[in-house]
């Protein structure tokens, strides 16, 4: 018997066609951009050449496509190459100003999946003019010790890029920069502070005008605001801190991932050492807050910095001003907002065909803020619309879930798009449906349930085609064990090239070829997909194992002369039995007769058998002579010298069956019937023939039979 046995050539040709067919089988990878991925600003001088850069993946290549605010691009200065992704515009002015995302395409057989990238907000840095009336405070007078405020503006300029505020007094036709120290800051807003003013504040270098500006850090071009004078009146006493300015308003409502810079100034002078309070910040657990990666503290500890704060930044600060005379303290609350803030961003996912695949777009606003609305979706960058084939693209969960029904790899690779947005602003998320050729076993055993002998070969080859895009690996689940990559169970032969893989039973032991029962796992997978071929294989039972002669401790020989020996025994005891029988029967002829007792000796049990309990007849006058003339009696002597109950040239004694044996009245004697060998007449069924003892009388066994029976009255005799 040969259990899945298979020539290797035709194996190895099989092989061959199934890496013919996969090679036949074209890679197909929906776009992936890599470049850029995340929304961001730009900001550049003007004039200046602009490079921006889309890097995407796919198969086939990917050509690109940019587009600025949503629309095809036509302007002359502004150029791309569709195969490299990059995009140029020469010498930029505020015309060639706006936001800027690219799509990344391929396409097979007609078939498009389009990826598009975040956005990319190209702006020249600058800043606009001051309003020439901008409603602010002209003139202000303080008191020497107190605090003072001096506001840049009631209405900011427009301006994109960073930018910084400073202040300056003329001096014969000269502006003089205001340096911060620990008497004098400058707010995000620009206005100038001052911890607590004195006279020489008043006249500054002669003059009593201050001027804001705003400088562009990368421009490095400085605006100026109006002039403000300032009136300083006569000295007041010390006084103890007073918080007099903190971060407000929209200053305190912070993006999520940007910085938050919260300030405070508190007034409070002293005729000491240092005049002006310190400050200090604390956590909403009254717990200091000092330097580090997450927050910076600057301008004399006016301004704090938490960088890049997320959702659980958003609590209370304390900022705290002490001197001598006393401590104030200010809180600030931060508010932490967002855009939607992804749960599940939409993702790219690859699916075998047939595998339905399920898209997420799963977002939420920030703590105590309005959820975003329900998502839009969008194919290929092309919105779908409410008439979207519902049997390829089925919503559910509020449209936060889309589901690709049954996809293939000819039609449905394509990339989406997810749309969502709340009070505070719109966020995007690009992910794209790859669709692969599924895992296919194309060699397996015949019979995945082998019952196999000693000396037959296990077939266990399993091999399996895939998406060229992503190729097969294998592995064996023996006993509860793994076997990785080149490895094999125990016993098997296994080529990880061609995977042939087998059991050569011959070639096992009996105590190896006791191990290979069990279930040998197939595992052919790769990233997206696993197949399981279970082979079982058994022993067949064999019969049962006697022990040979020599396993017992005889030679072989013996074996066979013992049987021998002891038939030679049997021969002769019968022989001699024979023999000894033969003269005892030679001397009964002598004598002419022999005794009951001999007779006993002789035939053993079978002599009390044949007497049994039967009387003769009491009478035999009384008893119809034809029937019992055949019996005669044993215990009268038929010769004066014989003693009773002696036989003359009997055989054996044989009971009479038919008629049964009668007891005539007053009979003291036995009655049986006796077949003489020495008559000359042979048994027969029809013919058989009795005679009485110590008489030569016979009568027919059929001609008795015939007869009706007569006085069942019996008595027993002692023998």
């Amino acid at each position: 018997m040969l259990v899945g046995v298979f020539p290797a050539s035709v194996l190895l040709l099989c092989l061959a066609v199934f890496a013919q067919a996969q090679q036949v089988d074209v890679p197909r990878q929906p776009p992936y951009i890599m470049e850029p991925t995340t929304r961001s600003q730009k900001f550049v001088k003007a004039g200046e050449d602009v490079i921006l850069q889309c890097n995407a993946e796919g198969q086939p290549d990917v050509v690109y496509e940019w587009l600025r605010n949503d629309n095809t691009i036509t302007s002359d200065v502004i150029a791309y190459d569709a195969n490299t992704g990059t995009l140029g515009i020469k010498g930029i002015t505020q015309r060639e100003e706006g936001f800027f995302n690219c799509k990344a395409k391929n396409t097979y057989q007609g078939q498009e999946a389009v990826a598009i990238s975040p956005k990319i907000e190209v702006r020249i840095a600058r800043v606009g003019d001051f309003p020439r009336d901008d409603g602010s405070q002209k003139t202000f007078t303080f008191t020497e010790g107190q605090y003072a405020k001096l506001p840049c503006a009631e209405n900011l300029p427009v301006y994109y890029g960073p930018i910084t505020f400073k202040w300056y007094t003329p001096k014969f036709g000269t502006l003089h920069e205001v340096i911060p120290d620990e008497r004098k800051f400058i707010d995000q807003e620009g206005s100038l502070h001052f911890a607590y003013i004195e006279r020489g504040d008043e006249n500054v270098d002669g003059n009593r005008e201050y001027q804001c500006a705003m400088s562009n850090t990368i421009q490095g071009l400085i605006t100026l605001g109006g002039e403000k004078q300032v009136f300083v009146n006569s000295a007041v006493p010390e006084s103890k801190p007073s918080a007099e300015y903190g971060s407000s308003g929209d200053l305190l409502t912070v993006e999520r991932n940007n910085d938050a810079i919260l300030e405070c100034v508190f007034s409070g002078y002293q005729n000491a050492d240092i005049k002006v309070p310190t400050v200090t910040w604390l956590d909403n657990e009254n717990k200091p807050i000092t330097l580090s990666s997450k927050y910076s503290i600057e301008n004399y500890g006016r301004r704090l910095i938490i960088r890049n704060v997320i959702q659980s930044d958003e609590k209370t600060y304390f900022c705290q001003g002490k001197n001598d005379l006393g401590t104030a303290t200010k809180g600030l609350i931060l508010n932490v907002t967002s855009s939607p803030i992804w749960v599940e961003p939409l993702q790219s996912i690859t699916v075998p065909e047939g595998q339905n695949a399920e898209l997420r777009c799963y977002s939420r606003s920030a703590v105590g803020e309005v959820p975003p609305g329900p998502p839009e979706w969008h194919k290929n960058g092309v919105r779908m619309e409410s008439g979207t084939d519902a049997t390829k693209y089925k919503f559910s969960d509020g449209n936060r879930k889309m589901t690709v029904m049954y996809p293939n790899k000819a039609n449905d690779i394509a990339c989406f798009q997810c749309y969502v947005e709340n009070s505070v602003g719109r966020e995007f998320s690009n992910g794209c449906l790859n669709v692969i050729l599924p895992i296919t076993v194309t060699v397996q055993p015949d019979d995945l349930v082998q019952v196999v002998s000693k000396g037959d070969i296990v077939n266990l080859t399993v091999v399996a085609t895939s998406d060229v895009l992503t190729p097969t690996k294998y592995r064996w689940v023996f006993k509860n064990v793994t076997y990785e990559s080149n490895e094999a169970p125990p016993y098997v032969t296994y080529d990880p090239v061609t995977q042939l893989a087998f059991i050569n039973t011959s070639m096992l032991t009996e105590e190896e070829f006791a191990e290979i029962d069990g279930v040998y796992g197939r595992e052919i997978y790769h990233q997206y997909q696993s197949v399981f071929v279970d082979v079982e294989v058994s022993r067949e039972e064999a019969p049962p194992d006697y022990p040979s002669p020599e396993d017992n401790g005889f030679p072989l020989a013996v074996w066979f002369i013992i049987p021998v020996l002891i038939l030679i025994l049997v021969v002769a005891g019968v022989v001699v039995w024979r023999r000894r029988k033969t003269a005892k029967r030679q001397s009964q002829s002598t004598t002419g007769s022999v005794s009951v007792t001999a007779m006993r000796e002789d035939a053993g049990s079978d002599f009390e058998v044949a007497i049994g309990s039967v009387a003769a007849p009491d009478n035999e006058s009384q008893v119809d002579e034809d029937e019992y003339h055949h019996y005669t009696t044993i215990d009268e002597p038929t010769e004066a010298n014989e003693p009773p109950g002696t036989v003359d040239d009997f055989d054996y004694i044989e009971p009479r069956l038919n008629p049964p044996r009668e007891e005539a009245e007053g009979s003291s004697g036995y009655y049986w019937p006796l077949r003489t060998p020495h008559s000359g007449v042979q048994e027969s069924s029809q013919n058989s023939e009795y005679t009485r003892m110590g008489s030569s009388e016979t009568t027919n066994a059929s001609e008795v039979r015939s007869r009706p029976e007569k006085n069942s009255d019996y008595t027993s005799l002692k023998c």
